[in-house]
């Protein structure tokens, strides 16, 4: 896989050699982009939106003039093209404007026109400066063209390839935070978490709400211990315990589809993990743990339908299902099950399934490169809200054939017809050497 710093990128421009750029993929560092037509207002969102999310991570390299292709195998999108853009398109003062303009604080740029004849690559490479974080987009544009408020914010960051708006929940919870008197993000209120029967209603109700999923399908998974727990759970913080394997989750491959990003915060004591494109896990100091994902076009239902203006059901991508859910069964027998007396009660369920302008399909049997027999339509699921238990065998391969299972019934299908699934479990090797 064809992977190239920032650094290198503009070194292939500064030389003439921008042809090594095609086939690379896309990073947490580096952008490609057709084209910003900044004669729009949605246009100077987007360009807005990009630089920010940079600026609000490690920063990062935008570079325009080059076509990308989504990758349904992975979390990347890949460069398949060189597509210069007339001098008039790529104006440096003009993009500098709309940077200045539309994003508070100003974040520091480097802007470079690469000329070549009558047209252009474009490069602006954005530095981060934690300290001045987070960077704010401060209009929003509408349906018409024009600005739908004099200002408004967004809070756009980087997270793996992808840029991704901070969940409603988040940006809440970080604005009270910071009225006076308001407790720090350290402080550890265990009341809510100390073994009481879990509502899962109440939680997925409280997650959709913190996500701002309310138009969106998703799927969600729960690990719940059967005898109550001590509050914490032993080792539960430090990176030694379970913060450490929240802070960087095991992966089982580069740009596969993890529980997280490995961005987290302590929330009163719970660990919570999640981006605005599709992705939450929340685990508790009494071991329960809640992950969920979301229809759109970077994780759950990635390469599936893409969304547009008019909103439909998408089809759910089966590696990332796959994948997903296997480390989430891992997770729990490997990082609490340990710490726990007695047996686990795993829970896979849907919300908005049929009812949801974003809702969800499934296919039959397993997506293959060059074979994209996934895209069109499948079934929709047989109910709208739904959910099953499953006692846990703490084997994350056979627990997680078991939720899909649930899962895939849901649609009247089988797990059975994936090829990434083998005599009742999830084969993990062949996720591995996915490429």
């Amino acid at each position: 896989m064809a992977v190239a710093t920032p650094s290198q990128i503009l070194e292939f421009f500064e030389r003439g050699a921008e042809a090594d750029v095609v086939d690379c993929y896309e990073t947490d560092d580096v952008e490609f982009n057709g084209q910003y037509h900044l004669g729009q207002q949605q246009e100077k969102w987007e360009l807005a939106k990009d630089v920010a999310a940079f600026a609000n991570a490690s920063g990062g390299l935008i570079v325009t003039g080059v076509v990308t292709r989504p990758d349904p195998d992975r979390a990347e999108d890949q460069a398949v093209e060189l597509r210069p853009v007339p001098l008039d398109i790529f104006d440096p003062k003009q993009h500098r404007d709309v940077i200045d303009t539309w994003i508070y604080p100003r974040p520091q740029v480097d802007i470079q026109r690469h000329t070549r004849g009558d047209k252009c690559y474009g490069t602006i490479l954005v530095k981060a400066r934690p300290e001045d974080e987070p960077y704010l987009v401060t209009r929003i544009p509408n349906e018409h063209g024009g600005l739908a408020a004099d200002t408004g914010i967004g809070w756009p960051v980087r997270r793996g390839a992808h840029t991704s708006w901070t969940p409603v929940g988040r940006v809440h919870e970080a604005v009270r935070r910071g009225r006076p008197g308001a407790a720090s993000s350290g402080d550890v209120d265990t009341s809510a978490s100390d073994g009481a029967e879990v509502d899962l209603d109440a939680e997925v109700v409280a997650l959709e709400s913190y996500m701002g999923w309310e138009e969106r399908a998703f799927v969600w998974l729960a690990a719940i211990p059967r005898v109550r727990q001590a509050v914490p759970l032993p080792g539960f913080y430090g990176r030694d315990g379970v913060e450490g394997a929240v802070a960087q989750p095991f992966e089982l491959r580069h740009a596969g589809f993890g529980l997280t990003y490995g961005r987290y915060e302590n929330l009163d004591g719970r660990l919570v993990s999640s981006d605005g494109d599709g992705r939450f896990l929340r685990v508790d100091p009494n071991g329960t743990m809640t992950a969920a994902c979301a229809a759109g076009t970077s994780f759950l239902t990635r390469g599936g339908g893409a969304q547009g203006p008019t909103p439909t059901a998408s089809v759910i991508n089966p590696v990332v299902i796959t994948e997903w859910t296997y480390l989430f069964c891992r997770f729990v027998a490997r990082e609490l099950a340990p710490r726990v007396h007695g047996g686990w009660t795993l829970t896979v369920g849907m919300r908005g399934g049929r009812s949801r302008p974003w809702g969800l399909r499934m296919r039959k049997g397993q997506w293959s490169r060059g074979q994209f027999g996934f895209l069109d339509e499948g079934n929709l699921p047989g109910m709208d809200d739904w959910r099953s238990p499953l006692l846990a065998s703490l084997r994350p391969e056979h627990d997680a054939y078991g939720l899909l299972q649930l899962l895939y019934n849901l649609f009247g299908l089988k797990a059975d017809d994936l090829d990434i699934v083998d005599k009742g479990e999830v084969d993990v090797e062949a996720i591995a050497n996915i490429r």
